[in-house]
């Protein structure tokens, strides 16, 4: 029976910004949970990889994108109301990105057991 993927890097933890609700503490209360129950066991463990920018244009505009990297750049700051951008949160949502392109990949194709569901 083809098993539920989880799509992780300890990568997704260098998101830091100003202590909003993205903190890297709440990913690793999450992974702390999982990891010390049975379900850490039974799923499927794929790493992501860092989506090419031409498959992110599919969804934001080369502006958007231009835009949050010079922040990131910058050292981050505010992007708006609730949203706040690190200095390596451009590369963070790259990585994310291609998590979920990854668990597209192995939900349409099959790989690495996960067929038919994925978690990013």
């Amino acid at each position: 029976m083809p098993r539920t993927g989880l799509i992780y890097s300890n990568q997704y933890l260098d998101h830091v910004t100003s202590g909003d609700v993205e903190s890297p503490a709440r990913l690793k209360a999450i992974m702390s949970v999982l990891k010390s129950s049975q379900l850490w066991t039974q799923i499927q463990h794929i790493d992501p990889y860092q989506a090419p920018l031409e498959a992110i244009a599919a969804c934001h505009s080369k502006e958007y994108l231009e835009e949050l990297r010079g922040l990131a750049q910058k050292g981050g700051g505010p992007w708006d109301e609730d949203t706040s951008v690190g200095p390596t949160s451009f590369e963070v949502a790259r990585l994310a990105a291609g998590g979920a392109l990854a668990a597209v990949d192995g939900v349409m194709e099959g790989t690495d057991g996960v067929r038919p569901r994925a978690w990013l």
